[in-house]
């Protein structure tokens, strides 16, 4: 089985806006607050990148089958910092990357 995996893409030519893709299909962007910018960008620590964390998050937990019964909110800032204020231009992350970050943050919040 192929790996999974979400790509980020400055200037994607199917909407010039930035994008996060999943097996090369733009995810939906979802933002952190009601009032955040509907942007996705990354490279530093603020909204964009938020919102950026919180769609990966979003789209991995709702395509797995599983009881992690996890909200994506209370991880969007350590999967920000980890992940996303880092990057620079094109990045890639694995789908069972994302997962493994969810699961090994629970299990340090179960201890």
């Amino acid at each position: 089985m192929a790996a999974r995996v979400y790509t980020a893409v400055e200037d994607y030519d199917g909407t010039g806006r930035n994008e996060i893709l999943f097996d090369g299909i733009p995810i939906p962007h979802v933002p952190y607050t009601e009032s955040s910018p509907d942007d996705f960008t990354w490279g530093y620590s603020g909204a964009g990148p938020t919102n950026v964390a919180r769609s990966i998050l979003e789209h991995a937990l709702s395509i797995v089958d599983s009881n992690l019964n996890v909200n994506p909110a209370d991880y969007q800032i350590a999967f920000r910092e980890q992940y996303v204020s880092s990057q620079d231009g094109w990045w890639t992350v694995d789908h069972a990357e994302v997962i493994e970050f969810v699961n090994s943050r629970g299990r340090e919040n179960r201890r």
